[in-house]
């Protein structure tokens, strides 16, 4: 396609209509999505969505390959573009009351009315226009700046304020530089003299994507993601340097389904009662109370409880499939007292109320539970107090951000991070079943370890771990572990030892070969809320590391399997099967012989103590910077293979962008 004045014309009626339908059906798509509707209403959206995204950018394509501008006339323009954002206007403030979802539509507005800008802006280089040495020189300024600007900043004499407004300077441009000089190339191409660069473009371009594509696929021995990297990288920037705007479709494409909320689970009927007969007339109504962190709450199902995974408001992200749920209807029990919430501490178990509360009308842990069961009954006592705590404390999230990311883990620096702050979780963790013990003294309480998550050292195509990572993961959870049975034992209260291993023996851990492993990995769930918090991609990764519904239910077949063999004898030498042989952590501590361990130990709150890997210890930033600073190495790799494919792609996709206009100017 030569270079030269192309024929301007209005804005067709099919353009508009096409563009209008294509912005609405996004609107639509979102909206849908941050309203949580049933799965039909989605797949409608979704429908639609595709439908118009195809209309849409077929009609860019046969325009440009036509050589016939698309939007000639602005203010009409304008108004195709304005009519979602007054849509989401009139959704936002009169339906939702909020301005959130209006904030998201001008946002999904702006994000196409830039790529329909650039469009613009490749037309003028088709008529001729030299805009690609203007933007060379800004580009070039803004580079220079941010140089300069690192240099200061190095040197403590900058501003950190002043970082993210000349990132975004210099990083802006770019897009528009590629597409320039994309359609430079292909119109050079595309001329006769430019035959023998075009046919070396597609055998370069070919070459290249297809190394990629083959190194993607023996790597994929290791990690999937890496070939799935790569295949988007294609993609994207395929559409992106033919100029076709598919790139911004898929895109939002992709932020409205991973925006989806699962769908929330009643409270009432499934966790408030276990089960659905009511309790026998004057027998008290027998009640296990689940407190704790995500291994109880259910983090990792596909279903939450409603209102429990709510984006800048309550994520304790309870599940009505999560393995203390389970328990309560084996043991056929009238009521769960669920209080375990995503993210607790120790702190947040037995801490003070309006000071160590996660989310706002949780409170502490103890004293919700305390309350809602005397609030049944006075003098009732909970049959089974059931518990997980420590992985928080001790440094988890972390764990999984450091050891588990790009690079080793086995490094002795990183690892003394974890393992000198286990002595500070013990001492947590002892005052923490005290003070549950001293809540509920007539009530046995059981606490379960963290189960292992790996089945081999080795690695697998679901875990793309390193070997070093994986031991230190195993070893560290068995010290954690450890520590959790040696507090047990000295405060009187139920280790559940079958829990560590429910993941291994049940081929339900990673890399185990039956293939459907227990245990999340990467996993990218939506969240509630506020439709900037919803479309976050910062929010969709909480469900990582977590045990499933397959990995619960496996942990609750552990738990009442251990509950089957615990046995004593009564007055009468009978012996006594199940629930009702458990003690109270007195009266165990007294018939196992075990001293009484202290009782002036520290309650864990802020006031306190604080420890390391909590809010202003020390261990989190640091674990956070070393891991920070063995990213480039571990990032070598599929940056370069990123790379690969993305040059090749862009080659390839000028090249062969070029042979079609060709062809269609060659005469019959």
């Amino acid at each position: 396609m030569a270079a030269g004045p192309v024929q301007p014309r209005t804005l067709r009626h099919p353009d508009a209509v096409r563009l209008l339908a294509f912005v609405l059906a996004v609107m639509g798509l979102f909206v849908v999505a941050r309203q949580g509707q049933t799965q039909v209403a989605m797949y409608a959206a979704f429908a639609a969505f595709l439908i118009t995204a195809t209309l849409w950018v077929r009609g860019l394509d046969a325009n440009w390959v036509d050589g016939q501008e698309d939007y000639r006339s602005w203010p009409l323009l304008a108004l195709a573009l304005a009519v979602p954002v007054v849509v989401t206007i009139l959704i936002g403030v009169f339906l939702e009351r909020s301005l959130s979802t209006f904030v998201l539509g001008a946002l999904i507005t702006a994000y196409i009315g830039a790529g329909l800008a650039i469009r613009k802006l490749r037309w003028r280089v088709i008529q001729g226009d030299p805009v690609a040495p203007r933007l060379f020189g800004w580009h070039s300024l803004a580079g220079l700046l941010l140089v300069a600007y690192a240099a200061l900043w190095l040197l403590g004499r900058a501003p950190t304020m002043l970082a993210g407004p000349l990132l975004v300077l210099a990083v802006v441009p770019v897009p528009a530089l590629v597409h320039v000089l994309s359609e430079r190339r292909i119109i050079a191409q595309s001329q006769p003299d430019g035959d023998r660069e075009r046919q070396l473009w597609i055998l370069g371009g070919a070459c290249a994507t297809g190394l990629s594509l083959v190194v993607g696929v023996v790597f994929l021995e290791q990690t999937r993601y890496l070939l799935i990297l790569v295949v988007v990288v294609v993609v994207l920037t395929w559409a992106f340097a033919v100029g076709s705007l598919a790139d911004i479709a898929v895109v939002l494409a992709i932020l409205a389904l991973m925006g989806l909320t699962p769908a929330s689970q009643d409270v009432k009927p499934v966790v408030l009662s276990a089960r659905a007969s009511p309790a026998k007339a004057g027998v008290a109504e027998p009640v296990v109370v689940s407190l704790g962190d995500s291994y109880s709450s259910g983090e990792g199902a596909a279903r939450y409880l409603d209102r429990t995974n709510v984006a800048g408001g309550n994520q304790c992200r309870r599940a009505a499939t999560a393995w203390p749920v389970l328990v309560a209807q084996a043991l056929d029990a009238h009521r769960l007292v669920f209080r375990a919430c995503s993210g607790a501490r120790a702190r947040n178990v037995v801490g003070r109320a309006g000071v160590d509360q996660q989310y706002a009308g949780e409170g502490i842990q103890v004293g919700h539970a305390l309350a809602e069961v005397k609030a049944a009954d006075p003098g009732l006592e909970p049959e089974l107090v059931l518990l997980s705590i420590g992985g928080n404390d001790s440094g988890f999230r972390q764990v999984g951000s450091s050891c588990l990311s790009l690079g080793s883990c086995d490094d002795t620096r990183v690892a003394a991070y974890f393992t000198d702050n286990l002595p500070a979780v013990e001492e947590a963790l002892r005052a923490t079943y005290l003070a549950i013990a001293a809540a509920f003294p007539g009530s046995p309480v059981a606490v379960m370890p963290y189960p292992d998550a790996f089945a081999t050292e080795d690695g697998c195509v679901r875990a793309p771990v390193e070997a070093g990572d994986i031991r230190f993961v195993r070893s560290f959870t068995d010290r954690l572990d450890d520590t959790i049975e040696k507090v047990a034992k000295e405060t009187g209260v139920y280790y559940v030892a079958p829990m560590r291993s429910a993941l291994t023996d049940s081929h339900l851990a990673l890399c185990d070969p039956s293939g459907t492993p227990g245990l999340n990995f990467l996993d990218l769930r939506g969240v509630g809320g506020a439709a900037l918090d919803r479309f976050n991609p910062g929010n969709w990764i909480h469900s990582s590391l977590h045990p499933n519904e397959r990995g619960h239910a496996a942990l609750a077949a552990a738990f009442t399997g251990w509950l089957s063999s615990q046995y004593r004898l009564d007055d009468t030498g009978t012996e006594i099967v199940g629930l009702p042989a458990l003690l109270p952590p007195a009266a165990l501590r007294e018939a196992d012989g075990v001293p009484a361990p202290p009782t002036d130990l520290p309650v864990p709150t802020r006031s306190t103590s604080t420890l390391c890997f909590e809010k202003g210890g020390t261990c989190g930033p640091e674990a956070d910077a070393w891991a920070l600073g063995r990213l480039g190495p571990g990032t070598v790799l599929p940056l370069l293979l990123a790379a690969l494919a993305a040059g090749g792609a862009w080659v390839l996709a000028v090249a062969t962008s070029a042979q079609r206009f060709r062809r269609r100017a060659a005469p019959p």
